[in-house]
């Protein structure tokens, strides 16, 4: 979407973009306390795989950053 947005500088699309910052961020914090949560539970599939739970969650903020400053350089340079 922030890439249809960049190319075609869509004011509805850059908005979507911009907007879902949030809704990422909530969806994210959500996938690492329900990670958390199984840690404290001793599941050891979640224990085993810890690292790559978390290093996907990191990725998947750092993709959601920098889709919504896409979206909000845009933004600024109309």
């Amino acid at each position: 979407m922030a890439i249809d947005a960049l190319t075609t500088f869509d004011d509805s699309l850059v908005m979507k973009v911009v907007e879902r910052r949030e809704k990422g961020r909530v969806l994210l914090s959500k996938y690492h306390d329900a990670h958390l949560d199984r840690l404290r539970k001793g599941f050891k599939e979640s224990i085993e795989t810890s690292t790559i739970h978390l290093d996907l969650i990191s990725d998947l903020e750092r993709i959601n950053s920098h889709a919504s400053n896409i979206g909000e350089h845009i933004l600024k340079s109309k």
